[in-house]
């Protein structure tokens, strides 16, 4: 029996073997007329730098630069291959510098077996979609966000029956009025068609429609994205229960109404952006039950009572903004559990109390907008602690005491604005020490004593707003109009004197604000 068993496994390798040297001389290269199509299309663009936006970063490139006749298509970057066939299935254009116009007899039309298409991030000068698009009938991937198309989602889209994933989000960026539009009927058809879609992503199109009840069919979505597609009506609870639902993006829809859900302690949620909709009520304490959230927003929502304690044991959130709302809440100390947190945002929400001091426990915090509230007592100084944080903005509060000198610790901070506060005593000489510092608001509080000396070191400085305390000693103009990247100075109603040189003149012309009121200035040669 043993040696029966060696004889099946040898003929079993060596038929593994056989199968995948035939596998390997069967493969087909790209068919003359597909690489024909592809280098036509190639020729309607030029390649810009700028045609690609930002956002694609490091991944910005022209794939399309090394196409050329004499060169197999299936080896082209961007370009997938069936291999047993030589069919184009796959074109990833997506930030590749192209600019230029889609036209309706485009050659791109002529690739007929293709299952996935992504031309984001390009500039196509406001090309119409063409219907064309809806013409590929192994399609299951579609994207043209960011690359400037414009007018009516034409109807012959929804016949993509196969599209699993469609991103038609920011067709023109980000103009208004917005120019993508597409209509209720071509809506609910699309919605009742594609019926295998994960992913729908349809942000910033002009729907102006409430949301058709046939999107309750597609309970299979993974992620959602409406944002700023002036829908109304009524937003259904049930969306929230979608089973494999991990992202939700609904801002921007001031005419939809509704209420948070009870949420499901089974909910998949890593991402919930409801921000600037007419939601009402309160923050229900189940929103704890959304153990996989990474980002939370639910800012100008006309949430009012108590953020629930449970909102502080999302321990995976990165990113937490709840401004916008009549909260009446203080900032626990629980806040801390957050370790991972990055971003709060809890700006114009009524909170009330003292800052924590384990805020300043938060390691990984780059960004703090606490301004707008009616916070009390001092700046803890455990804040210093925060040695990632780059914006520091508590305005607009009731904070008194002095500004901590510890804040001087915060290497990366780039934005610090405290105004409008109670705050007195002398403004720290190592807070003026940040190399990094580009933004420094102090205006209207009770500050007192001169402004440090170091202040004439910081290059990166842009705007530097002290206006409206008890400031006094001299400050040396003619240095600080020197700072090459100073465009905005404020240092009225203080009691500051100003030297002055008489040749300052030529410095002016970058600036776009200058306020000396009240200040007393003595000029010299």
């Amino acid at each position: 029996m043993s040696w029966l068993m060696f004889v099946l496994h040898q003929f079993l390798l060596l038929f593994l073997l056989s199968s995948s040297s035939f596998s390997t001389s069967a493969r087909h290269t790209c068919l003359e007329d597909q690489r024909f199509s592809l280098l036509q299309f190639k020729t309607t663009f030029t390649i810009t730098a700028n045609a690609s936006s930002p956002r694609c970063e490091s991944d910005s490139h022209p794939k399309m630069v090394f196409w050329n006749e004499s060169s197999d298509c299936c080896s082209w970057e961007g370009v997938t291959c069936d291999w047993s066939n030589g069919h184009v299935i796959g074109l990833d254009l997506s930030c590749s510098h192209l600019q230029g116009t889609i036209q309706p007899n485009t050659t791109l039309f002529h690739l007929r077996h293709l299952q996935t298409l992504n031309l984001a991030f390009n500039d196509f000068n406001f090309s119409t979609i063409s219907p064309d698009f809806g013409s590929f009938p192994s399609l299951t991937h579609l994207n043209l966000s960011f690359s400037n198309f414009t007018g009516r989602i034409p109807s012959k889209i929804c016949h993509l029956s196969k599209l699993i994933s469609l991103d038609l989000s920011y067709l023109d960026g980000y103009y208004y009025p917005l120019k993508g539009r597409l209509e209720q009927h071509t809506f609910n058809m699309l919605l009742r068609n594609l019926t295998q879609l994960r992913e729908l992503h349809l942000d910033l199109l002009n729907i102006s429609s409430p949301l058709p009840h046939a999107l309750l069919n597609l309970s299979s979505l993974t992620s959602l994205s409406l944002g700023y597609c002036q829908l109304r009506g009524k937003f259904s609870e049930n969306i929230f229960h979608f089973p494999n639902l991990r992202e939700l993006h609904v801002w921007g829809n001031q005419d939809l109404t509704g209420k948070l859900p009870y949420f499901n302690a089974t909910s998949s949620l890593q991402f919930l952006d409801l921000g600037d909709i007419s939601f009402s009520g309160q923050l229900p304490e189940s929103i704890g039950n959304l153990k996989a959230l990474d980002i939370l927003y639910l800012f100008n929502c006309n949430l009012s009572g108590s953020i629930p304690a449970s909102v502080w044991n999302l321990t995976k959130i990165t990113d937490l903004g709840f401004w916008s709302n009549s909260f009446s809440s203080q900032i626990p100390s629980s806040i801390s559990n957050l370790a991972k947190l990055r971003g709060l945002y809890l700006y114009g929400s009524n909170l009330n109390g003292q800052i924590p001091d384990s805020l300043g426990n938060m390691s990984q915090l780059t960004n703090l907008y606490l301004f707008g509230n009616n916070l009390s007592g001092q700046v803890p100084d455990s804040l210093g602690n925060m040695s990632q944080l780059t914006n520091l903005v508590l305005s607009g509060n009731n904070l008194n005491g002095q500004i901590p000198d510890s804040l001087g610790n915060m290497s990366q901070l780039t934005s610090l604005y405290l105004s409008y506060n109670s705050l007195n005593g002398t403004i720290p000489s190592s807070l003026f020490a940040l190399p990094s510092l580009v933004y420094i608001e102090l205006i209207n509080n009770k500050l007192q004593g001169p402004i440090p000396g170091s202040v004439y070191e910081l290059q990166n400085l842009t705007f530097l707003r002290l206006s409206s305390n008890n400031l006094s000693g001299v400050v040396d103009l003619d240095k600080l109009l020197k700072l090459k990247n100073l465009i905005s100075l404020d240092l009225s109603y203080n009691g500051l004197s100003l030297s002055i040189n008489n040749s300052v003149n030529s410095t002016l012309t970058n600036f776009e604000t200058i306020r000396l009121a009240s200040c007393n200035l003595s000029e010299f040669n």
